[in-house]
């Protein structure tokens, strides 16, 4: 239940974060990188392929934001972007750890 809690708090604080450091995406990577490392018990290959694809999501909304002046379609890209989030940590977390992945992650999402 610790372990939930604190992975709770720690996506929470990267979230924020991420909007306070609009200039700092690799630290935030990291950091999201380095919570799930700790939290889920991941090898530093996963902590950098989930790093890599932190920073690749972050690319993609970059382009996106840029794309179109309507914050209707820019809406609409990210959130497809963010839709990926979950198929590629699937490719870098095993079973056991993508299964814990979301369930922390609907925890999240239920207390917000």
């Amino acid at each position: 239940m610790i372990k939930i809690f604190a992975f709770s708090i720690a996506i929470c604080f990267l979230t924020v974060a991420a909007q306070a450091q609009e200039g700092k995406p690799e630290k935030l990577a990291k950091d999201i990188a380095q919570a799930m490392m700790d939290s889920l018990k991941l090898n530093n290959t996963q902590k950098d392929d989930i790093y890599a694809y932190n920073m690749q999501l972050h690319n993609s909304k970059v382009i996106a934001r840029k794309s179109s002046p309507n914050r209707s379609v820019v809406s609409q890209e990210l959130q497809r972007i963010e839709k990926r989030r979950d198929s590629l940590y699937r490719i870098v977390l095993k079973d056991k750890e993508y299964e814990e992945y979301k369930m922390k992650k609907k925890n999240l999402v239920k207390k917000h």
